[in-house]
């Protein structure tokens, strides 16, 4: 499944990511940005409504995936990860891949 356009103010993505124990892991997220002239772009993320960060996603033509990573701070049990609108520019399209992997920090 891949989420598409997350570009108006009120767009999100949001997963549930359960974890055995408590700490940081790195959270890898597969993307695509067919931004127009190659620009860079990026989505809004948070954890367990966090303030949250933005995660960079870097030119790669559509249907050319990468991955954008991010050390996050998990609780045991269920985590709430949210993705919204970053910096995209009007006719961008950024596509996140709904796969997520965590793995814990050692």
């Amino acid at each position: 499944m891949k989420i598409v356009n997350i570009k108006n103010a009120n767009d999100y993505a949001q997963y549930t990511v359960n974890v055995p124990e408590a700490g940081f892991y790195a959270l890898s997220v597969r993307n695509a940005n067919g931004s127009p002239n190659a620009a860079d772009a990026s989505h809004f993320f948070s954890v367990n409504g966090s303030s949250g960060a933005n995660l960079n996603i870097v030119y790669s033509g559509s249907n050319r995936w990468g991955a954008s990573t991010a050390k996050v701070n998990l609780k045991k049990g269920d985590n709430i990860i949210r993705f919204s609108k970053g910096t995209t520019l009007p006719k961008s399209t950024v596509w996140i891949y709904s796969s997520l992997i965590c793995r814990e920090f050692y």
